[in-house]
């Protein structure tokens, strides 16, 4: 009768925290008061999976021992790995040393007891999380971002249906700052993007872009919203390059604004305009339905009219006086079920585009390259011979590749697209590179960490980081 009671309290205890959309069930007590449940949900796209959690019935507290990678991305330079799903936001600790060892012993005096898996991924405290009393996001949930030196979060807060509160999160100091309120609502991420080394980011609302600069903000000397405005537009209207440098789009001009450049150009905005025109593309840009991506060195762009047109084009301010060379640009016209869905862009200049379509109720891909230091080669995009793709990463060198299915990850010579490795990885849903040498590999099952440098590797197996759902679970005699 006492378990019975025990049981119930624990069900009690978690189920007030509950989403409909979420079903806790296979209870296992043991008797030291210590339950095992799995909490199943679906998630959009991505379909069913169990997370499974510990209860300590007498102090009330939950771990979860399983991190389902609805989404996940790098922190910079700092290796670290976050995921989030609708338990809430997730990283591994800063010291993660990727040659270090996987597995610990989490209690020695068990003998003969074989290493359990120790979890890397913990709940960010800052953020709210299920194991820390916060409720399980039902639908598809809201995306936190990152500042990519891992030290701010942000994201939107909703407060009706179709707005939010745009959140910044300082976790160093733990300070929580409301950037701007009624925020249109976005499912994919919020309407912002962040400078490469964090010292900016810039975001949208009511179809106008705004910057927020975090030294300001840190030294308590921020204009109010109407100062910090940019211009109309999207945030689809809005890249950064190197160096703090932002490229804006608006109607058929591009601007480039170095970053220090904010604030004066924001006092005396009347009097100085947006930044510096350092092209025009050949139609008005629509930020509901267009997209563009930098080059490296800041002197070309792709851009995808209607997600069908892609055009590369040079940014140059054109010389009326001097006819030049005539250049064949290059221009590719995708089917109507088609979308180009992520673009590489190497140091060298050569491109890597990877489209998605539906075709008879099924997703396909189609990959595409073009040289553009080859004069012979650049005026065209030349299809690979890749199936089944459903996504791409460069390595943070530029030399490298990861293009992985939904059972294995091939890791690739950038420049020649010569295969490396291959990687078997039953159900994945995302690759990230941790470094150079390491990939994360994020599937239904497991999270993995692999060394794709063969002279280190030695046919070394992929080292366990957490586990991503469960089927069957229970504790040892």
């Amino acid at each position: 009768m006492k378990r019975v009671l025990l049981v119930l309290t624990a069900l009690s205890f978690v189920t007030v925290r509950s989403a409909a959309q979420v079903t806790f069930e296979d209870l296992q007590l043991n008797t030291s008061n210590e339950l095992l449940f799995a909490a199943s949900s679906t998630v959009p796209g991505l379909g069913p999976h169990r997370t499974l959690l510990h209860a300590d019935v007498a102090d009330r507290s939950i771990r979860q021992l399983s991190v389902f990678p609805e989404r996940i991305m790098t922190l910079g330079d700092t290796g670290r790995i976050q995921i989030q799903n609708r338990f809430g936001v997730f990283r591994n600790p800063a010291d993660d040393d990727p040659s270090d060892g996987e597995m610990t012993d989490d209690d020695p005096s068990d003998g003969d007891a074989p290493p359990r898996p120790m979890p890397h991924f913990t709940p960010v405290a800052e953020f709210s999380s299920f194991v820390d009393g916060g409720e399980v996001r039902s639908g598809k949930t809201v995306a936190v971002g990152s500042s990519p030196d891992g030290r701010y979060l942000s994201y939107l807060e909703p407060t009706s249906a179709g707005f939010g509160d745009l959140v910044l999160h300082d976790i160093q100091s733990d300070q929580r700052t409301t950037i701007s309120r009624r925020v249109e609502l976005s499912l994919d991420s919020a309407p912002l993007r962040w400078s490469e080394d964090s010292d900016y980011f810039v975001y949208t609302k009511a179809n106008m872009v705004y910057y927020f600069s975090l030294v300001q903000h840190r030294n308590g000397r921020t204009l109010n919203e109407e100062r910090r405005m940019i211009g109309r537009g999207g945030i689809a209207g809005v890249q950064w390059g190197r160096g703090n440098t932002l490229y804006y789009l608006r109607g058929s001009l591009v601007y480039r604004v170095q970053g220090l450049e904010f604030f004066t150009r924001s006092l005396y905005q009347d009097v100085l305009g947006v930044g510096t025109v350092v092209g025009k593309i050949p139609y008005s840009f629509d930020a509901n339905f267009d997209r563009f991506w930098v080059s490296p060195e800041g002197d070309k762009i792709l851009v995808t009219k209607d997600g069908r047109s892609v055009n590369v084009l040079f940014l140059r301010i054109d010389d009326y006086t001097s006819t030049g060379d005539s250049l064949s640009l290059p221009y590719m016209f995708l089917p109507r079920n088609t979308r180009v869905q992520t673009v590489l862009w190497s140091q060298r200049d050569v491109v890597t585009l990877l489209t998605g379509s539906i075709l008879h109720g099924e997703q396909t891909s189609e990959l595409y390259r073009i040289d553009l230091r080859d004069e012979d080669e650049r005026s065209r995009f030349s299809p690979t011979d890749d199936e089944d793709v459903r996504g791409m990463a460069i390595s943070p060198g530029g030399t490298h590749v990861a293009v992985w299915t939904t059972e294995e990850v091939s890791v690739r010579r950038y420049e020649d697209w010569s295969e490396v490795d291959t990687i078997d990885h039953a159900g994945l849903i995302h690759a990230v590179w941790q470094d150079q040498s390491h990939l994360i590999l994020a599937g239904r099952h497991t999270i993995e960490r692999v060394n794709v440098n063969r002279d280190e590797r030695n046919g070394a197996e992929p080292k366990l980081l957490m586990l991503s759902s469960i089927e069957e679970f229970g504790f040892d005699p």
